[in-house]
């Protein structure tokens, strides 16, 4: 006896036919199944915060060293002419 894969319609497909519309194929429905699926979101959503406080940290420290070269500058000056 032949196993066949037998896939039971979503109940999402049962309501595109009542409606008339077509159900989604193979390719479509696994696109749906996807983009549905809320597995791995809080990782996601947790890398995308990392990222921007990385981003806010490079620009706090790119500012503060320029301050602080400057600070270092004018101290250096201000000693050499003593």
């Amino acid at each position: 006896m032949e196993a066949h894969n037998i896939v039971e319609p979503e109940p999402e497909q049962e309501s595109r036919a009542a409606e008339g519309r077509p159900a989604p194929g193979p390719l479509a429905a696994h696109v749906l199944r996807f983009a549905s699926d809320e597995k791995g979101n809080n990782a996601l959503e947790y890398a995308l915060i990392s990222v921007f406080i990385a981003l806010v940290l490079v620009g706090v420290v790119a500012s503060i060293g320029t301050s602080i070269s400057g600070l270092y500058q004018r101290q250096a000056a201000a000693v050499g002419s003593l």
